[in-house]
């Protein structure tokens, strides 16, 4: 094929896209549609507890949209990392909401599945054959670990994606999946170049990202052996090429290389040409094929309990001895609740003290003078039961209202509360434990693909 053409909707479905926007893409006649789904941004919780960090009826709003232009215009459409997390209710969650649009639509395609939860056991015998590596400063990985994590992902590449092409699936949802991969599967199938097949994918897997001013929005890029153009079609909108050249550093720790399953995007090279105030052509990218193939693995797991409760402070004699204080609260509460039950353990929960207004997000590495007229202590309590977590947070709640400390003035409450009840019990906690990469024999082995006919069956 001379050319692909290709329409990324949004950096993430369900956030939403002007539908004008995806009406002018659909008249260049692109090939196929897809939207990222998936993040980890928005922490372990979500692969942990299988939950979705965008509501249903956001993603059946842009899902509708893509399928519709889909129909209309006979081309594929292809969500990655289904449900934020890619986890394997993920892609079933999507199951409900295409079922709901082929009823309301009348409609009746081919879905393609793909799982990317791993065999636990077949895992295990990658690693007891020293096939799983650490990325960056993460530990090796033992059998023991693996198999107690909570739940574990493969990010597959463009392999599965392409299988479930070939079966000339209508719809594609997958588990887990590179950003990238999602937009580079179809050029791969129809054999574009790696070289400007992956690097068109990388630069808008985010969707408009790289236009100006930024909102969520529609991309479209044009891809070809030799080049590729990325172009908005929002005429409210631009697209300068240093924006683009500069998404190359977007959750990368390179500016020009970026490691992908089975190889790896070299930009350094690479040139950017301001064709218009609207697109950009690239040329000079590089992909370097990489053996033994290899995927990355998230997982997770399960550290206990969480509950929180805010606290505002405007009492300048406090807020002067805060590190005092807080020192004092940690201490007492361990001891108050060994009186209670002298076999708890100080691992048995932990009591981290937020204190916004102050140093809240950067903590010990806060470098702003400390001259607060207020501030908000999150109190954060991790314990290895629902029950503890509740029990301890109520106990350092009331510590920090009600305890004494040096030049204070007040008779009774040290802080004011926003909200009653002023405990709030979040759930489950949990923690990204894997961060690996596990050689495969086949791009495919840990990736089940199912194709199948969905919709209303017309004699």
């Amino acid at each position: 094929m001379h050319e692909v053409r290709a329409v990324s909707t949004s950096g993430i479905l369900g956030y939403g896209f002007p539908e004008e926007s995806l009406n002018s893409c659909m008249e260049k006649k692109p090939h196929f549609i897809a939207c990222d789904a998936g993040s980890t941004d928005a922490g372990p919780y979500y692969l942990g507890s299988e939950e979705s960090f965008v509501s249903r009826e956001a993603v059946k709003r842009d899902l509708r949209l893509m399928i519709n232009a889909g129909k209309e215009h006979n081309v594929p459409v292809i969500v990655g990392s289904a449900g934020g997390s890619g986890c394997n209710k993920g892609v079933d969650d999507f199951r409900h909401i295409i079922s709901n649009i082929v009823r309301e639509n009348d409609y009746s395609f081919k879905v393609a599945w793909i799982y990317s939860e791993p065999n636990r056991p077949d895992l295990i015998e990658k690693c007891i054959a020293g096939k799983i590596h650490p990325i960056g400063s993460s530990e090796n990985l033992s059998s023991e670990t693996l198999q107690s994590l909570h739940r574990v992902v493969g990010m597959m590449g463009p392999e599965p994606i392409i299988k479930a092409l070939e079966q000339r699936a209508d719809v594609i949802v997958t588990g887990r999946a590179t950003d990238a991969s999602v937009f580079a599967a179809y050029p791969l199938w129809q054999g574009v170049n790696p070289d400007t097949a992956w690097h068109s994918a990388k630069i808008i897997e985010c969707g408009a990202a790289t236009a100006h001013p930024k909102s969520h929005d529609c991309i479209m890029t044009y891809i070809r052996n030799e080049n590729f153009t990325i172009e908005t079609p929002n005429p409210d909108k631009t697209l300068p090429w240093k924006n683009v050249a500069a998404h190359n550093m977007y959750e990368n720790v390179s500016p020009f290389h970026l490691y992908e399953p089975g190889g790896i995007l070299d930009t350094s090279n690479a040139q950017y040409l301001q064709v218009n105030e609207r697109k950009v052509k690239v040329t000079g990218s590089k992909f370097i094929t990489n053996n033994p193939y290899t995927v990355k693995l998230e997982g997770v797991e399960k550290i206990g309990y969480r509950s929180i409760c805010l606290a505002g402070i405007r009492d300048p004699i406090l807020i002067n001895r805060i590190d005092d204080y807080q020192t004092f609260i940690e201490q007492e509460l361990e001891r108050k609740i060994k009186s209670i039950d002298p076999t708890i353990h100080s691992d048995d929960y932990k009591l981290t003290i937020h204190r916004y207004g102050l140093d809240g997000v950067l903590g010990p590495l806060e470098f702003a003078p400390r001259k607060p007229h207020e501030i908000a202590l999150l109190l954060d309590l991790i314990a290895d039961s629902p029950e503890r977590s509740k029990a301890f947070l109520a106990a350092a709640r009331t510590l920090v209202l009600h305890s004494h400390f040096e030049g204070r003035l007040t008779i009774s409450g040290n802080v004011a509360f926003p909200f009653s009840p002023p405990d709030i019990y979040v759930g489950e906690v949990y923690r990204f434990s894997l961060n690996h990469v596990v050689e495969l024999d086949d791009p495919l082995e840990l990736f089940e693909v199912q194709v199948e006919e969905v919709g209303v069956v017309h004699d």
